[in-house]
């Protein structure tokens, strides 16, 4: 991971399944971004804040972030499925 950007993960609704992440400078602090579900897309996506400018280190560690946290939800879900279908069989 870089050492110029830091990922700041925010306390969720109570009961909600996905995350949100804000991007700062790691130097001064700076909002650079937000990680947020897209429900359209069904994934994460990056927003960044309007006039920032990005290197192509700082954008790969933001894409590796965005991927874990899809592979993450991913893997989260398909438990979930799993957990349901478990639960109906045992109730039918």
């Amino acid at each position: 991971m870089s050492s110029f950007v830091r990922f700041e993960e925010q306390p969720g609704r109570v009961g909600a399944t996905t995350k949100r992440v804000l991007v700062t400078s790691e130097r001064a602090g700076h909002l650079l971004g937000v990680i947020g579900w897209y429900g359209p897309w069904r994934q994460y996506v990056f927003e960044p804040i309007l006039g920032t400018i990005w290197s192509d280190g700082c954008l790969a560690d933001v894409r590796a972030k965005v991927a874990a946290l899809n592979a993450e939800q991913r893997a989260s879900a398909e438990r979930r499925r799993r957990e349901r279908v478990a639960l109906e069989e045992t109730t039918t």
